[in-house]
């Protein structure tokens, strides 16, 4: 994963279970800061064996990032407001 977006070192995400379903109250988990100003996460899964990992981020109104690539497949939902990457712009309830 791209270093500009390193949760804190103190992070704690869940590993996936093998055969059974993960319930976790995202609500109750507090947003770390990255090392990118303005990007808040919340790791939720991380799985290196298996290449998963899950997050939310909140971004600052107006925060940005220098263009950066990803290893791994990056899924985007925006729940509110707006987003853009060099591909395309992202509103509420787009995948």
């Amino acid at each position: 994963m791209n270093e500009m977006f390193k949760a804190a070192d103190n992070a704690v995400a869940l590993k996936m279970p093998l055969g059974e379903s993960l319930m976790l109250k995202s609500r109750e988990i507090p947003w770390q800061g990255s090392d990118a100003p303005g990007f808040w996460v919340k790791p939720l899964i991380e799985d290196d064996h298996q290449g998963i990992r899950t997050w939310l981020m909140k971004v600052d109104a107006g925060a940005f990032s220098d263009m950066h690539g990803h290893s791994e497949y990056e899924q985007i939902y925006v729940l509110e407001g707006a987003f853009y990457d060099q591909d395309h712009e992202y509103g509420p309830g787009d995948f």
